[in-house]
């Protein structure tokens, strides 16, 4: 072992009383440490002895075996004496010597917090333990952890830990230089007695950056990986990846370079995923470049890329105060065309929820917003599809002040708005549900004024959720026993009822000696899977005439205890059941031929997918067989997490940690209909795929340490149905997960400045995941028997 010989010199000012006998001699020891979560770990430590005046270090690198001592540039720093003022056991100031590096003085500034006899706020653990003995400091040691893992998964759990200690080894006991002097006085005999002068400093850690870092420009990102943000790698992490590096890149380049390439005819095709990346970048010059190029106010705006970077900016994981200024600039008059408006209110909408959540005093901008979708409402003078938008906007925003509104809506409007406001405030968390909400629910489901169906599954929905009491779970089960609700409503509250164990005795009790109505024989299902160990697939399909009326199937995700909601794939029908069945309850419907689908994606509701309105478009694709073939419906790169922290460390450095997670979507469908064999298949085919990556680092002059996680998921999963209508309906219904891969990456390294000495660990991960299909239930599996026998 080559000791590294450094002298500090430390003369303390004591102001108050502070029980501290300088000239003690101690044993200086810091250790800092990156986990991956195995036993393995990199990291560095230095050592020293310590008697306030002197200060000799040893350097070391952390192999999986231990600390290995090698020599660093740190000799080389210049290092002056310097002071410390303690005041009331703080220390307040530092005087340092102007001449002092940065590495340096945050190693002083790592020795001078040791005598500090009071806690400081930290983001994560931290402990200090002082032991005196005759008012002599026996040891001090300071402790502390940090542990940084992203929402979607814990595989990628880092932990940083840091110590500093230091322990009594010799007893003399020196008396102080300048007794009874403030610290202005032993400032300027130290500068004149040692010819240096004294720079203040708090204990805050200056970050080291690194100037010599050539960060690449943004066209240069996309010219590199122009082919990876094709359509064709939508839906694969490898897109997720090249999104993640190409945000960062748009947030470092001017307005200029931005709008070169996306203005460039050879990223024409990948224009789409361009605007992505601007929505997510959320910078002023990436804003104004895409207002630049789409022309939103003139005749030559593109829907399809307008939509894109509307929904990039709904989906961003905070928005800049700035772009929700310019989008209630947009909402102030309405766009010509239906289908942008529609996305435009929606993100609006979506902008002042993440506004709200991130900033303070926001309950007025809420509450303007949510008096404007009002306002909307009242102007659509009872047209369904003027309120489904504003519907959906006051759900988008997530907020208490939006229910009152949607109860409004549900006491005046048509049937098909009462179900969408019901809807709505389902995706309101229940905290804010009041008893005006339950009541309204419970009117809904248990009165015989008319209502459409879906209308009274949104009510029973609710009402499950609220956490009901003895009384009300007795009127819900009730409705089992009413001939005038429809068998499948009441076969989807049965199924319902067994995902509330904990009500199950209530339930139990309610239905004993009542066997009939256990047998329903409708078709409508709702269930929970589990399919990775902290995720979870519920879906619900509610049947009406034998063909699927609404449904969806919602990706849930378990995290920290809190349940998260990052994806539903809703599907909806209308006006068909005359099409398969003439005799099936409730077929002979009045409504207009229609299907689509609904997707809600990070909580943002974004504007329905109609497949088809009317029985003219309808017998459209009959004929001409639109969408027989795969066809995108919905494509996109998201940003999941981008979290950026530095934190100040007891050992006088500063700890970056990054948290970024993208995820690149691909949702397509196929549908063929055949009048002549009486049958029709569909079929929708969601991909993803998911980046998630971890980051810590810590860059001090005589040392680098840096721990890296990626993990890389491509999901698939896939809903079809079967429906032979030649004699009676018949329906199949089939929910299947394929096999997927989880790979990731985990890099562990430390490196001695301006040495050929790194230390390096690298894990490879490979999970499998079996694919796997959903039984929805006996019935569903008694008419898949039927249609494919």
């Amino acid at each position: 072992m080559v000791p590294l010989y450094l002298v500090l010199f430390a003369l303390a000012s004591i102001v108050g009383s502070v029980p501290y006998k300088l000239g003690n001699e101690y044993q200086f020891e810091l250790t800092t440490l990156l986990n991956d979560g195995s036993k393995s770990f990199i990291g560095y430590q230095i050592k020293s002895e310590l008697i306030l005046e002197q200060l000799v270090k040893e350097l070391f690198l952390i192999k999986n075996y231990g600390f290995i001592p090698h020599k660093s540039n740190i000799d080389n720093y210049n290092n002056d004496p310097f002071l410390v003022e303690l005041s009331e056991g703080k220390v307040s100031k530092m005087f340092v010597s102007e001449k002092d590096d940065k590495g340096i003085i945050n190693i002083k500034k790592a020795i001078s917090n040791l005598f500090q006899v009071w806690g400081g706020k930290v983001l994560s653990k931290r402990k200090d333990d002082i032991f005196l003995e005759n008012e002599k400091i026996i040891s001090i040691t300071s402790w502390e952890e940090h542990v940084s893992s992203p929402n979607l998964s814990e595989l990628l759990k880092i932990n940083v830990s840091t110590k500093v200690e230091i322990k009594l080894t010799g007893m003399e006991t020196l008396k102080e230089k300048y007794p009874s002097e403030d610290i202005k006085s032993v400032m300027t005999k130290v500068e004149a007695e040692q010819g240096k002068i004294f720079e203040i400093y708090s204990l805050e850690p200056q970050k080291i950056d690194d100037e010599s870092v050539n960060y690449p420009r943004f066209a240069k990102v996309i010219s590199a990986n122009a082919e990876f943000l094709e359509n064709r790698y939508l839906g694969s992490s490898k897109s997720a990846a090249v999104f993640i590096e190409a945000v960062k890149a748009a947030r470092r380049s001017s307005l200029q370079d931005i709008f070169n390439v996306i203005n460039s005819k050879r990223n024409t095709k990948i224009l789409p995923q361009l605007m992505d990346i601007l929505g997510a970048a959320q910078t002023v010059n990436t804003h104004k470049a895409a207002f630049k190029l789409l022309k939103i106010n003139t005749e030559k705006y593109d829907l399809n890329l307008c939509e894109r970077y509307f929904w990039a900016l709904s989906m961003a994981p905070t928005i800049q105060p700035h772009i929700l200024e310019e989008l209630q600039l947009l909402i102030k008059n309405q766009h010509k065309s239906n289908k942008l408006w529609y996305t435009i209110v929606l993100t609006m909408a979506s902008a002042v929820n993440k506004f709200a959540r991130d900033q303070e005093h926001s309950d007025e901008i809420v509450a303007q917003t949510v008096d404007l979708l009002r306002n909307f409402v009242k102007r659509c003078n009872g047209n369904e599809q003027c309120e489904e938008i504003y519907i959906k906007a006051l759900s988008n925003i997530h907020s208490e002040k939006s229910i009152s509104v949607l109860l409004e809506i549900v006491d005046t409007a048509s049937k098909k708005s009462v179900a969408r406001a019901l809807k709505g405030i389902s995706k309101i968390t229940p905290k804010f549900w009041n008893n005006d909400v339950i009541k309204v629910a419970e009117e809904v489901l248990l009165s015989n004024r008319t209502y459409d169906s879906s209308a009274r599954i949104f009510a029973l929905d609710l009402l499950l959720l609220s956490n009901p009491s003895l009384a009300l779970s007795s009127r819900i089960v009730s409705i089992l026993k009413q001939t005038d609700k429809s068998r499948e409503l009441k076969e989807y509250l049965l199924q319902r009822l067994d995902e509330f164990p904990e009500k199950k005795q209530i339930y139990s009790k309610n239905l004993c000696n009542n066997y009939d109505a256990l047998a329903q024989g409708g078709l409508s299902t709702t269930f929970s899977r589990t399919f990775m160990p902290n995720g979870t697939l519920s879906t619900s399909q509610e049947i009406v005439g034998g063909i699927l009326k609404q449904g969806h199937v919602d990706v849930n995700l378990l995290y920290n205890g809190k349940l998260e909601n990052p994806f539903v794939l809703g599907i909806f029908a209308g006006g068909l059941s005359s099409f398969v069945s003439s005799d099936e309850e409730n077929s002979g419907d009045d409504e207009t031929s229609t299907a689509g689908l609904e997707l809600s994606v990070l909580g943002v509701d974004l504007r329905p997918f109609v497949f088809f309105n009317g029985t003219g478009e309808l017998m459209g694709h009959v004929w001409s067989g639109t969408a027989s073939s795969l066809t995108p419906a919905y494509q996109a790169l998201l940003l999941l997490e981008d979290n950026t922290v530095l934190i100040p460390l007891n050992i006088g450095e500063v700890l970056t940690l990054r948290l970024e997670s993208a995820v690149s979507a691909d949702l397509s469908g196929e549908i063929e209909i055949s009048l002549w064999n009486r049958n029709a298949q569909s079929l929708v085919k969601n991909r993803a795929g998911i980046l998630l990556r971890n980051v810590v680092s810590i860059n001090a002059p005589y040392f680098e340490a840096n721990l890296s996680a990626d993990l890389n998921i491509e999901p698939e999963l896939n809903l079809s149905s079967d429906l032979d209508f030649s004699n009676g309906a018949s329906l199949c219904l089939q929910l299947y997960q394929p096999k997927i891969f989880v790979n990731g990456k985990i890099q562990n390294w430390g490196r001695i400045t301006d040495t050929k000495k790194i230390a390096k660990r690298i894990l490879n991960l490979d999970l499998p995941i079996e694919g796997k299909s959903y039984s929805l239930n006996s019935k569903n599996d008694e008419m898949c028997k039927k249609v494919f026998s």
